[in-house]
């Protein structure tokens, strides 16, 4: 029963693992720097909007230089973070993908003559050869079988759900 659960949670990992690692990402995002930045802006970009340029031309012309300064180092900000969650969404991709290959190759190797689930012969019947093998007993479902068999159910659900 262990195994049971233990491939079909594997394959539940391997078909939500974009899920999971935007749920990661989306507790990473959060920067506060761009965020004063983007509030500071607004402030300024508020008080260049009060002063007539016609009449203090200097001033007017000193803020949008500030203004300018600030966008710049926003936006300079914003391609770093960009450039962060990409290498991070890779990093957690990849190690996800080794670690359910990983743990699914050990698992059919350790259990390849073990069967997941045993069912009565007649309700797999012209499939049954199929269901059992490597392992060769009528009525059950083997290690390589089950991974197929959750593996494609799960992607079917995320699709979905």
């Amino acid at each position: 029963m262990s195994l049971f659960i233990t491939l079909t949670a594997i394959t539940f990992i391997d078909a939500y693992k974009s899920r999971i690692i935007s749920l990661i990402l989306k507790f990473l995002q959060h920067d506060p720097k761009i965020t004063s930045l983007a509030s500071e802006l607004k402030e300024m970009e508020k008080e260049l909007s009060t002063i007539p340029i016609v009449n203090e031309f200097a001033k007017h012309v000193k803020l949008q230089r500030k203004i300018n300064k600030l966008r710049d180092e926003r936006n300079t900000l914003v391609k770093n973070k960009a450039y962060r969650i990409m290498k991070i969404k890779y990093v957690v991709a990849t190690a996800t993908y080794l670690i359910v290959l990983g743990s699914l190759l050990t698992l059919i190797w350790l259990h390849r003559s073990e069967s997941v689930a045993k069912l009565p012969p007649e309700w797999l019947w012209p499939f049954s050869s199929l269901f059992d093998w490597s392992y060769y007993m009528p009525g059950s479902i083997t290690v390589p079988c089950w991974i197929a068999i959750s593996s494609s159910a799960t992607k079917t659900l995320a699709r979905h759900f």
